[in-house]
């Protein structure tokens, strides 16, 4: 068998190339606060793929013990008590300190009994006592733990009626200088009533 070869000319031809267009197709590792990440990124036009490290990111923090400072909140009309939330990253120490909403539940939670001795020294503390109001004073009230005059306080933001017996939660606040009926200056402990 004969082989017949033909002459072929070859004309030569540039063509521009069309370049890469990546894309994140896959993260290897996740960055975070402390630590870069890792992805692969692929071609679309010739499917090449490549792994890219990425920068640290400084959103990505490991919060993970939040506490509540509880000294400035306040009732809302929704029923949830507002705190400030702080917390600090376990991979680089930053702290977070935002104001968040807590149900009552969880507030009453936290609510510690204390004896009238202990409330005289407390500011902020959050709280929890069973009292019997004595005396309504314009939206606060006067009341005793024990029902006697000895150990009164005074409840803050509350208008409980006289004569009832309440279960207040609410947050130390200090001590309340007054005058009796019978002219004796007499100095108790307060409370800011956020629930009762």
């Amino acid at each position: 068998m004969k082989k017949i070869i033909k002459n072929v000319e070859k004309k030569q031809e540039n063509i521009k190339a069309k370049g890469h267009s990546y894309t994140k197709t896959e993260v290897i590792k996740i960055a975070t606060c402390t630590d870069v990440g890792e992805a692969i990124y692929s071609c679309s036009v010739c499917g090449l793929t490549k792994t890219v490290e990425t920068p640290k990111d400084d959103s990505n923090h490991n919060y993970a013990n939040k506490v509540y400072d509880w000294s400035t909140s306040t009732y809302n009309s929704d029923g949830t008590i507002s705190a400030t939330a702080v917390d600090h990253c376990t991979r680089c120490e930053k702290e977070y300190r935002g104001e968040e909403n807590v149900s009552a539940d969880t507030f009453k939670s936290v609510c510690k009994k204390y004896s009238w001795s202990e409330l005289r020294g407390l500011k902020g503390t959050p709280v929890s006592v069973n009292v019997k109001v004595t005396q309504e004073l314009d939206g606060n009230a006067l009341a005793s733990i024990s029902g006697s005059y000895g150990d009164m306080i005074l409840i803050r933001n509350c208008s409980a009626y006289e004569n009832s017996t309440i279960t207040v939660y609410g947050l130390a606040d200090g001590e309340f200088s007054y005058t009796t009926v019978l002219g004796a200056g007499k100095t108790v402990p307060a409370i800011k009533a956020l629930l009762y």
